[in-house]
């Protein structure tokens, strides 16, 4: 129920992420990366026409309560013109740098002009003396070589005349002066950009940018537009990325630096406006949200849904699995409160019937079999009694606070050591119940359990198969313990005996060894040769020594490498000293060896050409050292 309830449960969020996934499609929610590049654009030529970029300009009146201003073009003239840096061959063949000068035509404007803008088509039909380059023209800008200038310089005559036959050009400086400070030059520049929001048209907007430059006759003013080129690139599809993507090329103008000069004559205009290119330009991507994209995160995030249950999850879903099924096979006797107040019954009842102690199993079963020798009274309360057991076995419940309880131990305090029998017990009936799953198991149990009950058993007792002591855990669990520790005992008994074998062994090699030093002659080449073969490794003054002081060496040697077995032979049977009955002889011999060994060494002590080891250590301290530390 639980495992089935954690599954639903993780189904509502799946569906839940994949409803809020599929809403964000629904909105267009969608990502936008800028990247901000700087390019050079001296080596090519970049132009612009009335599909890119546009710009109108106009003069007119800045105070309404003067009197009109009747044709603005009697004080000052418009120039447009591209100027380019061009090399041209001087006399002698040099390239000089020359400035050259290309003018365009200005006509008025209509309606279309500026990608058709609400705005200027508003102010259009307010100040008709709107003027614009022909359509069909185009201006071309390259980095640093090559720009684009409106120029408001002082009246042309041939303008005049060409455009307003008959008019002529103010003279009065005094009128011409008084002109220019109610008249004001203003330009309208078309800057697009990239609607983020717009989905259903297209997304490169307009916006039409003014700017006022206002007239001071000594004074040469100019301004400067710069021009970025621009990319957007869009993905629109709902379904997928790769069913629509668009890239789109806008170019974007702002205002940039301004600066005024000195006018001093009139080789200079009043104001210029020059557009031109910057190196700066920007790449918008925009990628909405698709169908696509919510599958694959949902799919994440059924991925994480899942490893977090099965970690999380999975072990308390694993519990209540076991549980179930250990509920269902195997029973427990284990009820303390119960078992004293049934004790306390059955000392009653136990005197009456003359019972001194309460009967074992066995006793029991023999009571039960023996044909005489028991009362019918007896032979009735022994029947209560196994009655009494039987439906005292319960079914096993581990329930879930033991489980927290023994997480608290394990992983809060650090009882890993401390298991409570329960603990045990759940733990031994998992295994009753994994083994229960080998399907040669099953076929095995089905087989034995139809035989058993359709066959040979009576209604009566098949009824009675669940109550067998196989099923009891509390029973198994205590006769798994019981084999546990009979295997330690075991293995403990082993490792005493073949320690027993070991500590014989090297007696045995010790009295070899001292019977080998007895019996060496010095001036036997056999024996020299033996003696050589013993002492592998020794360096030149120990070969030195002679038989009797060899023969000292080596049992020192010995009894060194004794001392230190027999450290570690005691420290091993202190921990264990009750259960060594074996190893007396053991304990016995070493009293023996050690007395063998130091009356030998007093034995040549005594021999006066022989000095003492320790006197040999004050006289020969680097001797000394090799017996310290002889193997």
């Amino acid at each position: 129920m639980t495992g089935g309830f954690l599954t639903l449960l993780s189904y509502f969020i799946i569906a839940v992420f994949f409803a809020l996934q599929v809403l964000d499609v629904y909105n267009r929610k969608s990502s936008i990366n800028t990247v901000t590049l700087y390019k050079s654009y001296d080596d090519s030529v970049q132009t612009f026409n009335a599909t890119n970029f546009d710009f109108a300009f106009q003069l007119f009146q800045f105070f309404g309560n003067d009197k009109p201003i009747d044709n603005f073009f009697r004080y000052v003239s418009l120039r447009a013109s591209q100027i380019d840096q061009v090399l041209v061959p001087n006399s002698e063949g040099v390239l000089e740098q020359q400035v050259k000068f290309t003018d365009l035509e200005i006509v008025p404007c209509t309606k279309d002009r500026l990608f058709g803008s609400d705005y200027f088509q508003k102010i259009l039909d307010q100040k008709n003396q709107m003027f614009c380059l022909r359509r069909n023209d185009s201006i071309y800008i390259t980095g640093s070589t090559s720009i684009f200038s409106l120029a408001v310089d002082a009246c042309n005559q041939n303008y005049l005349d060409q455009y307003y036959k008959g008019q002529k050009c103010e003279k009065n400086q005094t009128t011409i002066l008084r002109t220019l400070m109610n008249m004001v030059f203003l330009t309208h520049t078309t800057s697009r950009y990239f609607d983020l929001s717009e989905f259903e048209k297209d997304p490169i907007k307009v916006n039409v940018d003014s700017e006022y430059h206002f007239f001071v006759s000594s004074l040469f003013r100019q301004t400067n537009f710069y021009l970025k080129i621009n990319k957007a690139t869009r993905s629109d599809s709902m379904i997928s990325s790769l069913l629509e993507y668009h890239e789109t090329d806008y170019v974007e103008c702002h205002v940039g630096r301004e600066m005024s000069n000195d006018r001093i004559d009139d080789s200079k205009p009043y104001i210029s406006v020059a557009f031109m290119l910057t190196s700066e330009s920007k790449i918008i991507d925009r990628q909405v949200f698709t169908i696509v994209q919510a599958l694959a995160n949902t799919g994440g995030i059924i991925g994480i849904v899942f490893g977090l249950f099965s970690i999380l999850i999975g072990p308390i879903q694993e519990f209540f699995f076991f549980q179930s099924f250990i509920a269902d096979m195997f029973l427990t006797q284990d009820n303390p409160a119960a078992e004293i107040q049934e004790k306390t019954v059955k000392d009653k009842l136990y005197n009456k019937l003359n019972i001194k102690r309460l009967p074992t199993q066995d006793m029991i079963i023999d009571l039960i079999n023996q044909k005489n020798g028991s009362n019918s009274t007896s032979k009735v309360f022994i029947y209560a009694h196994l009655i009494d057991q039987i439906v005292k076995r319960q079914a096993f419940v581990y329930q879930t606070k033991e489980l927290f309880a023994k997480f608290v131990r394990t992983f809060i305090f650090r009882c890993k050591q401390y298991k409570s029998k329960r603990d045990h017990e759940f733990k031994i009936a998992k295994e009753q119940v994994l083994k229960q799953f080998d399907i040669e198991t099953i076929l095995k149990q089905v087989k034995v359990s139809y035989s058993i009950s359709k066959v040979l058993l009576s209604k009566y007792q098949r009824h009675l198969i669940p109550y067998f002591k196989r099923n009891l855990i509390s029973q198994i669990a205590d006769k798994h313990l019981v084999q546990k520790q009979v295997q330690t005992q075991e293995n403990k008994q082993n490792q005493k005996k073949q320690e027993i074998i070991r500590v014989q062994k090297e007696e045995k090699i010790r009295n070899y060894m001292a019977q080998v030093f007895t019996g060496l002659n010095e001036q036997n080449e056999k024996d020299q040769r033996i003696l050589k073969m013993l002492f592998v490794g020794s360096d030149e003054q120990e070969l030195k020594l002679n038989l009797k002081q060899k023969m000292l060496n080596g049992l020192l040697r010995q009894f060194s490498v004794q001392s230190a077995r027999q450290k570690r032979t005691r420290s091993l049977n202190e921990s264990n000293i009750t259960d060594l009955d074996n190893t007396s002889t053991v304990i016995r011999t070493r009293p023996i060896i050690e007395t063998q060994i130091t009356t030998h060494t007093q034995s040549v002590r005594m021999n006066k050409k022989i000095p003492s080891v320790f006197q040999r250590q004050g006289q020969d301290e680097e001797y000394g050292d090799e017996i310290k530390l002889a193997i």
